[in-house]
């Protein structure tokens, strides 16, 4: 029973034209009918019933010489070279009988005639050892070392040898099959020690290892066997009248029903050739068919009154017809086919055609895309998502996603994006929507095992944020601990499930430094609810940290449905155990604890390492209370951590404790008093700032003293009405602005102070700090103070005044006389003649002798002992300073901004110290 096969027209036929003529076929020997044919090298090989044979080339024009004198039985052309071989009857000479021979062209070679080449002749029958029966059969190893020839009574005759070059005829053996049936093919396979002989007969198919000691036959079918050929791996296709049989090697292969009489097949690019007829036709005619046996169905389909023979050259099919034309068969380009296919919406063999052809991989993914949206169209979503399946890696994945969102096709978009996921081509947002897919769908399952599959790779943090915002918590928390996100863990602990004291045990096991950055991200969420707990953490980061071990449970990793945040704790609690295991190369049973050891201590390792307390300030905003006993141990233990904010914040904890308790507030002031003495690590204006704030007086002096504000730790016991240490601290200070200070103060209080305010005069008249008027002036302002306290102070002033202005007065009286006394020399050096009477040279003190000089301050000298006769070498030093003095007078009066800035501090003084030196003339 035949196969029902699908028909296509994949094939275009045309008659092959003479030369020049458009419509005018060649005709192969017009006048003679061929016998046989071959191909191979690029030449189709035609002998006929007059010894001629004829050449086809690529160019497909014929050409033709004389090979044999009587008739060509059979021809056989390599295919690696331009080597003809040909089987035919020669006359002998002088005789009426036929002489079989082979023959051997050269086809790139010509003769003197322009032929081919021959280059060897070899009879068949050399001796009457061989039977003589009209030869069927011809073929040949391309290297030349067999070469086999079929006879009719069923024999072989197998030449070895080098016959390129070698004398082979006593170098042959002859096979003889039991049937004795006609030779109609022979093939080679193989080559060397390994070549196999394919003997094809009208009965059976047998196969003979050249190089065996022992000539073997095995027989493969029996049967009427009309045709045979080779396929593309060299394995035998036998027609028989019922089927087409395959073998495989030395083996049967598959069979194809396929009905009718064969009479030529051939093998092409993977299609089977097959010429047949159907014996219940009424007109018997020739059918030319072409399958495609591994897609199932037939390329093309034409039927013709003859064909004589089929050749596969030139990348076409080539058939001869009855009267001697050549029809060619052109396969049609890939994209015209698979418009065919896809107009009859035949996606499958499309598919399958590209694939089994090696297409592009581009075009088979481009077949799939069409399939899978015919199949949408057609409402066939599981079947659409399959063929889309196959696109990934090649097709936009929104293409396909796009399509499933708009039917809500949720069930076949999870499919497709897990796909994705395991060829690792998905992107943080495809792990997004196929989890989405999976909590829409409940499926507690298939999402089990896409977080615990090690095979797939995605976007963690993608997942864990999906898995969050869908409250599968613990599957969140799985995929964090299994791949040691941290922050994801532990916000899911204290954000969604509110597992403090969980949160807590796992930043025990953290390394320093995750530890350090976690703790300050949640620390205040966990000082405000576990206060102690979180503390002693940030205790010990500060000073002697090490990651602790969980003790192991030996349970497995599990996963369980949604739960209370309290069972939830509990069942990550195994989940992190399982994971801390792993992470330790540890067994279940090498983990699990015994009583003794479950109750030791945790390993104490020294550290390398300790966190800045400074970063942990701000997490005690809602716990200032803890933050102060946190700051205490810190500096106690680490003194050098006690920088300047870490002592202003203890400082301001110190100063403002509200407890009732006054013995507890006492406390905290004593210890803010010591944290002052012990510590120069402070801000000093934001610490006197909080100690006024705080009404510290304390604090306040000491602070204020570091900054060497005197006049401010005068006000504090000013304030405090402290006479005592109101003049004690003038007396440490010393400052006069203090004296004063403490003078305007005693002025105006109301308490009896007669003694400390004639401490003070003693200290301002001692420095000579105010006149008496502007005493007097400020004790005015108390009618308490009588005029005994400040009478002592006035007269003593006004006799010291006295003796300056005695004192004065004499000197104006010199200044005056001497002022009388100079004008009244330049009065005469300009109205009377100068006598000079020196005697003596007033540099060498030696006698003047001419020629001397005089000048009009009265000094003589030697001509000789003055370098310049223009000024007085005795007066030059003094004229050069007061005229130096003079030009400096002359360049302050017109410079206004230095008068103006002396001004500012010396007022009337500066007045008339520039009146005095003459500058407003």
């Amino acid at each position: 029973m035949s196969l029902q096969w699908r028909r296509f027209q994949f094939f275009e036929t045309s008659e092959v034209k003479e030369e020049g003529s458009a419509s005018t076929p060649i005709q192969l020997s017009p006048k003679y009918d061929l016998a046989c044919c071959t191909s191979g090298h690029g030449t189709m090989v035609f002998g006929d019933n007059e010894g001629n044979i004829h050449l086809l080339g690529r160019d497909l024009k014929p050409a033709s010489f004389k090979a044999f004198e009587v008739k060509v039985d059979r021809v056989f052309q390599l295919t690696s070279q331009n080597i003809l071989l040909a089987v035919g009857e020669d006359k002998l000479a002088n005789q009426q009988h036929k002489l079989i021979q082979l023959k051997m062209w050269f086809l790139d070679k010509e003769d003197k005639n322009g032929g081919p080449l021959l280059v060897r002749i070899q009879k068949i029958f050399p001796s009457k050892n061989i039977e003589e029966s009209p030869v069927t059969a011809l073929a040949a190893v391309d290297d030349m070392t067999h070469v086999a020839v079929g006879l009719e009574n069923g024999s072989v005759i197998l030449y070895r040898g080098d016959l390129m070059r070698d004398r082979i005829q006593n170098r042959h053996s002859v096979l003889v099959a039991d049937s004795k049936a006609k030779v109609t093919a022979l093939y080679f396979r193989g080559s060397g020690k390994q070549t196999m002989l394919y003997v094809v007969t009208t009965k059976e198919a047998y196969y003979y290892f050249t190089a065996a000691k022992i000539e073997t036959l095995v027989s493969l079918k029996d049967g009427n066997l009309t045709c045979s050929t080779l396929n593309g791996d060299q394995d035998l296709v036998l027609g028989y009248q019922e089927a087409i049989f395959f073998t495989l090697g030395d083996d049967n292969g598959p069979c194809y029903g396929i009905d009718g009489v064969k009479h030529c097949l051939a093998w092409f690019r993977g299609y089977l050739v097959l010429v047949s007829t159907d014996p219940t036709a009424s007109a018997p005619v020739h059918r030319l068919q072409v399958y495609d046996l591994k897609n199932r169905f037939i390329a093309f389909s034409d039927t013709f009154p003859e064909i004589k023979c089929l050749l596969c050259e030139f990348g076409s099919i080539f058939a001869v017809t009855g009267d001697r034309k050549v029809i060619q068969l052109k396969e049609k380009d890939t994209q015209t086919k698979l418009d065919m296919l896809f107009k009859k919406n035949l996606f499958v063999i499309a598919i399958n055609l590209a694939s089994s052809n090696d297409f592009d991989e581009s075009l088979v993914i481009d077949i799939y895309r069409k399939f899978g949206d015919h199949l949408y169209a057609k409402g066939d979503y599981d079947s659409a998502v399959d063929q889309y399946v196959k696109t990934i890696g090649r097709l936009e994945p929104s293409y396909i996603i796009r399509k499933f969102l708009d039917v809500q096709r949720t069930q076949n978009l999870t499919q497709y994006l897990q796909a994705l996921h395991e060829k690792h081509l998905a992107s943080s947002d495809h792990t997004t929507l196929l989890l989405n897919c999976y909590t829409k769908l409940k499926d507690s399952a298939h999402l089990d095992a896409f977080i615990k599959d090690p095979s797939l790779h995605f976007d963690i943090d993608t997942a864990i944020n999906v898995l969050r915002q869908a409250e599968f918590y613990d599957h969140a928390l799985s995929l964090a601990l299994r791949h040691q996100h941290h922050a994801h863990y532990l916000t899911i602990q204290i954000d969604d499930r509110k597992a403090y004291g969980s949160a807590l045990e796992y930043l025990w096991t953290l390394p320093f430094e995750q530890c350090r950055e976690h703790i300050i991200t949640y620390g205040k969420v966990l000082v405000t609810n576990l206060p102690e707990q979180a503390t002693e953490l940030m205790k010990e980061l500060c000073t002697r940290y090490t990651p602790r071990k969980r003790a192991e449970t030996g349970k497995s990793e599990t996963l369980v449905p949604q739960q209370a945040a309290a069972s939830g704790e509990s069942a990550l609690s195994s989940a992190f155990s399982q994971l801390m295991r792993m992470g330790t190369n540890q067994t279940p049973e090498s983990s699990t604890p015994t009583p003794a050891s479950a109750a030791a201590a945790p390993e104490v390792v020294v550290p390398t390492q300790r966190a800045d307390p400074e970063d942990f300030i701000y997490v005690f905003v809602t716990q200032p209370s803890w933050l102060m006993v946190f700051l205490e141990y810190v500096i106690s233990r680490n003194p050098e951590q006690a920088t300047e904010l870490v002592n202003n914040t203890l400082l301001e904890l110190y100063l403002s404790d509200s407890a009732s308790d006054v013995a507890i507030r006492q406390e905290k002031r004593i210890k803010a008093l010591k944290l002052l003495q012990s510590s120069k690590a402070f801000t000093l204006n934001h610490a006197l700032l909080l100690c006024q704030l705080h009404q510290f007086p304390e604090g306040t002096l000491l602070l204020n003293e570091r900054l060497n504000l005197h006049a401010e730790v005068l006000n504090v016991h000013i304030r405090a009405h402290d006479h005592r240490n109101i003049v004690e601290t003038c007396k440490r200070f010393g400052k006069p602005e203090l004296w004063m200070m403490a003078l305007q103060y005693f002025a105006t209080t109301s308490t009896d102070c007669n003694s400390m305010i004639k401490e003070v005069l003693e200290h301002i008249d001692r420095q000579d700090l105010l006149p008496p008027l502007k005493v007097i002036e400020i004790l005015s302002q108390n009618p308490s103070i009588s005029l005994d306290i400040v009478k002592d102070f006035v007269l003593k002033r006004l006799e010291q005044d006295q003796k300056v202005m005695l004192e004065d007065e004499k000197k104006i009286a010199s200044f005056r006389e001497e002022t009388q006394h100079m004008r009244q020399e330049i009065r005469e050096l300009r109205s009377t003649a100068k006598i000079f009477q020196n005697q003596k040279c007033s540099d060498c003190t030696n006698p003047l002798q001419a020629p001397s000089t005089h000048f009009l301050c009265g000094h003589s000298f030697h001509q000789r002992c003055i370098p310049d006769e223009k000024e007085c070498p005795k007066c030059a030093h003094t004229n050069s300073k007061t005229e130096a003095l003079k030009s400096e007078m002359q360049r302050n009066a017109t410079n206004h901004e230095l008068f103006l800035q002396r001004l500012k501090v010396g007022g009337f003084a500066t007045v008339t110290e520039y009146f005095g030196h003459g500058i407003f003339q």
